[in-house]
Protein backbone atom coordinates (compact mmCIF):
# COMPACT_ATOMS: atom_id res chain seq x y z
CA UNK A 1 0.00 0.00 0.00
CA UNK A 2 1.46 3.18 -0.97
CA UNK A 3 1.47 7.08 1.24
CA UNK A 4 -2.05 8.24 -0.88
CA UNK A 5 -3.26 4.48 -0.42
CA UNK A 6 -2.73 4.77 3.32
CA UNK A 7 -4.46 8.43 3.62
CA UNK A 8 -7.40 7.12 1.37
CA UNK A 9 -7.85 3.88 3.11
CA UNK A 10 -8.00 6.23 6.39
CA UNK A 11 -10.04 8.63 4.84
CA UNK A 12 -13.02 5.72 4.01
CA UNK A 13 -12.20 4.38 7.45
CA UNK A 14 -13.16 7.42 8.88
CA UNK A 15 -16.00 8.66 6.32
CA UNK A 16 -17.70 5.07 7.22
CA UNK A 17 -17.72 5.11 10.83
CA UNK A 18 -18.77 8.56 11.38
CA UNK A 19 -21.81 7.97 8.90
CA UNK A 20 -22.86 4.49 11.05
CA UNK A 21 -22.81 6.38 14.19
CA UNK A 22 -25.62 8.71 12.66
CA UNK A 23 -27.15 5.92 11.36
CA UNK A 24 -27.13 4.26 14.33
CA UNK A 25 -27.70 6.83 16.58
CA UNK A 26 -31.12 7.87 14.32
CA UNK A 27 -32.07 4.72 14.34
CA UNK A 28 -31.59 3.92 17.84
CA UNK A 29 -33.62 6.97 19.07
CA UNK A 30 -36.17 6.59 16.47
CA UNK A 31 -36.88 2.79 17.53
CA UNK A 32 -35.89 3.50 21.35
CA UNK A 33 -34.01 0.26 20.95
CA UNK A 34 -30.44 0.61 22.37
CA UNK A 35 -29.62 -3.09 20.87
CA UNK A 36 -30.56 -2.05 17.56
CA UNK A 37 -28.26 1.26 17.31
CA UNK A 38 -25.04 -1.02 18.56
CA UNK A 39 -25.66 -3.74 16.15
CA UNK A 40 -26.09 -1.48 13.17
CA UNK A 41 -22.73 0.64 14.77
CA UNK A 42 -20.99 -2.56 14.92
CA UNK A 43 -22.26 -3.33 11.54
CA UNK A 44 -20.94 -0.37 10.29
CA UNK A 45 -16.91 -0.80 11.95
CA UNK A 46 -17.37 -4.20 10.39
CA UNK A 47 -17.70 -2.85 6.95
CA UNK A 48 -14.81 0.32 7.49
CA UNK A 49 -12.56 -2.94 8.77
CA UNK A 50 -13.52 -4.98 5.53
CA UNK A 51 -13.11 -1.97 3.29
CA UNK A 52 -10.09 -0.41 4.53
CA UNK A 53 -7.46 -3.01 6.32
CA UNK A 54 -6.91 -5.57 3.43
CA UNK A 55 -4.59 -3.99 0.48
CA UNK A 56 -7.05 -3.60 -2.12
CA UNK A 57 -6.12 -3.05 -5.96
CA UNK A 58 -7.39 0.56 -5.63
CA UNK A 59 -4.92 0.99 -2.41
CA UNK A 60 -1.49 1.11 -4.60
CA UNK A 61 -2.14 3.26 -7.45
CA UNK A 62 0.68 5.32 -6.72
CA UNK A 63 3.92 2.89 -6.25
CA UNK A 64 7.09 4.39 -4.79
CA UNK A 65 9.74 4.71 -7.34
CA UNK A 66 13.21 2.34 -5.77
CA UNK A 67 16.83 2.92 -6.83
CA UNK A 68 18.26 -0.01 -9.62
CA UNK A 69 19.90 -2.62 -7.41
CA UNK A 70 23.34 -1.60 -9.86
CA UNK A 71 23.29 1.77 -8.07
CA UNK A 72 22.67 0.48 -4.37
CA UNK A 73 26.06 -2.44 -4.98
CA UNK A 74 28.24 0.32 -6.48
CA UNK A 75 27.78 2.45 -3.57
CA UNK A 76 28.53 -0.41 -1.08
CA UNK A 77 31.86 -1.65 -3.11
CA UNK A 78 33.25 2.77 -2.88
CA UNK A 79 32.55 2.56 1.02
CA UNK A 80 35.11 1.01 3.37
CA UNK A 81 34.21 -2.15 5.41
CA UNK A 82 33.04 -0.92 9.13
CA UNK A 83 35.84 -2.60 11.22
CA UNK A 84 38.46 -0.81 8.92
CA UNK A 85 36.07 3.13 9.15
CA UNK A 86 35.52 2.25 13.42
CA UNK A 87 39.05 2.38 14.27
CA UNK A 88 40.88 4.40 11.57
CA UNK A 89 43.04 1.96 10.35
CA UNK A 90 43.79 -0.29 7.37
CA UNK A 91 44.96 -3.72 7.39
CA UNK A 92 48.57 -2.81 6.72
CA UNK A 93 48.32 -0.20 9.75
CA UNK A 94 47.25 -3.27 12.46
CA UNK A 95 49.81 -5.43 10.91
CA UNK A 96 52.73 -2.57 11.40
CA UNK A 97 51.14 -1.73 14.84
CA UNK A 98 51.27 -5.81 15.65
CA UNK A 99 55.44 -6.12 14.49
CA UNK A 100 55.81 -3.35 16.83
CA UNK A 101 54.70 -4.61 20.14
CA UNK A 102 56.07 -7.85 19.44
CA UNK A 103 59.51 -6.12 19.26
CA UNK A 104 58.49 -3.80 22.30
CA UNK A 105 58.24 -7.33 24.26
CA UNK A 106 61.49 -8.96 23.55
CA UNK A 107 64.19 -5.51 25.03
Amino acid sequence: MDYKGQRLAELLYECIVIVAAVVAFCAGYLMEDFKLMVQIFAAGVALAFIVSVPDWPWFNRNPLEWLPKEATQNQEEDEPSTAEASNGRTSQDSGASAARGKTRKRR
